[in-house]
């Protein structure tokens, strides 16, 4: 099954549609190299951008507009059902009984049952 992965800005929760499949890691390694891609913004503004970069141009491009607002931020890949790389996201069913699921939102590796909730949402810290 496919799952595509963005970055999304939690500073100003503005998403970066990547949609590169199966592949959080690979979006958490771009976040160190966004200020090389913001960096490119007046390149790709001048006359020297008819040298395409890459193979993907348009998505380069895409990249350094958002990097230039957002690289200074804090940065997160999350997949296109809103699970974030730094949560379990075991998939469970509403505790309202419901019958809709959601994902556990604690960190990998949490000790007890899984939650819905941020710790941060839990506590009120």
């Amino acid at each position: 099954m496919s799952n595509g992965w963005d970055l999304r800005c939690r500073t100003c929760n503005d998403t970066l549609d990547l949609g590169w499949n199966h592949d959080p890691e690979m979006v958490q390694q771009l976040i160190p190299h966004l200020p090389a891609y913001a960096a490119l913004v007046p390149v790709i503004k001048s006359e020297m951008w008819r040298l395409d970069l890459t193979n993907n141009a348009f998505q380069t491009q895409g990249i350094a507009y958002w990097a230039a607002e957002h690289h200074t931020h804090e940065l997160i890949a999350v997949d296109e059902y809103g699970h974030l790389a730094d949560e379990c996201g075991a998939h469970m069913f509403c505790q309202g009984g419901c019958k809709n699921t959601t994902h556990c939102r604690l960190a990998p590796g949490h000790d007890g049952d899984h939650s819905p909730h941020r710790p941060t949402e839990i506590t009120g810290a």
